[in-house]
């Protein structure tokens, strides 16, 4: 199976470039529920407008909500934001590490923002990233919801920990740029042959 979605890697994805830590957490907060351009492309704006923690905490409930008015669910991040970055300072230690269970409490991160922030901030951590459309893909390849729900540690054991998480973000990446949900580019798609999605959906 890896050598299948290994060629998923062929698939052109822009690398998201982030200042600081503070940078990735306001990311991961607005691209709950969102498309992932919309929400890097306002993250920039807003630490461009907030270049620090200090600074948007500092700043109206109102002022935030206009910075982001253009993602879904503005007024309810706007919140989590302004909290974040009252929480940040108290989170924010000596040496930069963020433990798991700090990073859940904050509001709009949850585990699969921890989970993804610990895998791009530190190289011991590890993790298989289930997100929609890594679901999707391999809902059309004709694994189950319940194999799904237990991949990480089938995978660990199979291709070793250290390639779980690049395999999960191929498999994430294709769903997002190739195995679209209403249009999925089936004649672009080399997994054509193992494909269920005519069977699934048609």
């Amino acid at each position: 199976m890896y050598n299948y979605l290994a060629s998923l890697a062929e698939v052109e994805v822009q690398d998201r470039l982030f200042e600081n830590n503070f940078h990735l957490l306001v990311f991961l907060i607005l691209s709950s529920r969102a498309l992932e351009e919309t929400a890097y492309n306002l993250s920039c704006a807003l630490i461009k407008e907030f270049v620090t923690p200090e600074s948007l905490s500092n700043a109206s409930l109102d002022k935030i909500e206009q910075c982001i008015k253009p993602i879904g669910f503005y007024k309810i991040k706007a919140a989590r934001l302004s909290t974040f970055s009252r929480l940040f300072k108290y989170l924010n230690k000596c040496d930069s590490i963020f433990s798991y269970e700090d990073l859940i409490s904050i509001p709009g991160i949850g585990q699969k923002g921890a989970k993804k922030f610990l895998s791009l901030t530190n190289e011991k951590e590890k993790f298989f990233l289930i997100d929609t459309h890594l679901g999707r893909v391999l809902t059309r390849l004709g694994f189950s919801t319940k194999y799904i729900s237990g991949i990480e540690s089938k995978l660990a054991s199979e291709l070793g920990i250290s390639r779980v998480t690049h395999f999960s973000n191929l498999i994430s990446n294709f769903g997002k740029y190739l195995c679209l949900s209403r249009k999925p580019r089936c004649s672009e798609c080399s997994l054509i042959r193992i494909c269920q999605f005519r069977l699934i959906e048609r």
